[in-house]
């Protein structure tokens, strides 16, 4: 199915796309290779000003996003996209048509009895398009209700709950936090802050965004990392669920501040390798132990000197 869905349902529609490039563009395989560039520099910025991780695109189909969730499965989500992407294709192959048939007729081709027996035929065709053409139209207006997308203000507002502090907009399930809670939650989000901002040295103040989410199933559904607590240094967010926060709190902020220093736009590192490493040893109380226990944990039982194992 997924098969199906996925490059079986692209197959079709880059071929409806080329067969309108071919007829309506007069350099058509620039045009093809523009409408495809606009396609995939599309979920670019979604990905960029979005909180969302996941992407749905005509091309790829669906891409979950650079996360740590085990398995995809299919959903209706899913179906509906490519529905509307089987759609699109049939409307690029409508609209081919009637250029060729048009050209022809407007070229001696076809004829005067040519263009009458296709009159019936154009009258269901362009009753056709205007259907086709309202569900897509539909489905972009209602984009962010149907799932397609996420931005920060609709998961807010799924979210309920919202609080406010010196450095931060805090965005809560009722569900899953009492006003108690909220206001620990509130308390220890300051606390962390203060602690990452001096073990970093930075000195600017940035205003954050903090969404807490009921559990994986609900994060991966709005934002597409379920297993995964996730920063976006760029815009100052984290998202983070209600079994783990308290414990990759301090880990996503390190992410967020640090880009003070990180590259221009992104706001951070290109090599992960740094860019989690640093989240690591400023988060060192995550775990059980610290990573100076650890490491003296390593040194008592002598695991340093071991030699390594195959």
């Amino acid at each position: 199915m997924f098969f199906l869905l996925l490059p079986a349902v692209t197959a079709v529609w880059c071929t409806a796309l080329a067969a309108l490039a071919a007829v309506v563009a007069r350099r058509a395989a620039w045009s093809y290779v523009l409408v495809l560039a606009v396609v995939f520099v599309h979920p670019i910025l979604l990905g960029y000003a979005t909180p969302a991780a996941y992407s749905y695109n005509a091309v790829y189909g669906f891409f979950p996003g650079f996360t740590y969730d085990e398995s995809l499965h299919l959903g209706w989500r899913l179906f509906l996209f490519r529905y509307l992407t089987l759609c699109s294709a049939a409307l690029f192959l409508l609209v081919a048509e009637f250029a060729a048939s048009y050209r022809a007729v407007g070229q001696g081709v076809r004829g005067l009895g040519g263009a009458l027996r296709n009159i019936r035929f154009h009258r269901a065709g362009a009753v056709l398009m205007g259907v086709l053409a309202l569900q897509i139209v539909l489905a972009w207006t209602f984009r962010v209700s149907l799932g397609f997308e996420s931005t920060s203000s609709s998961i807010a507002a799924r979210l309920g709950g919202h609080a406010t502090t010196d450095h931060f907009e805090i965005y809560y399930d009722t569900t899953a936090f009492t006003p108690d809670e909220a206001r620990r939650a509130a308390a220890l989000h300051e606390f962390r802050y203060d602690e990452v901002r001096a073990a970093l040295h930075v000195t600017s103040s940035p205003r954050l965004s903090s969404f807490l989410y009921p559990d994986a199933a609900t994060k991966r559904l709005l934002t597409g990392a379920g297993n995964t607590d996730i920063a976006k240094p760029w815009s100052c967010e984290i998202h983070l669920s209600a079994g783990s926060w308290e414990a990759t709190l301090k880990h996503e902020l390190v992410h967020v501040l640090a880009g003070e220093f990180g590259m221009p736009v992104i706001r951070a590192h290109y090599n992960t390798g740094l860019v989690e490493g640093l989240a690591t040893a400023v988060a060192d109380d995550d775990a059980t132990r610290t990573l100076a226990e650890y490491a003296a944990s390593m040194r008592r039982f002598g695991l340093l000197d071991a030699p390594l194992r195959q």
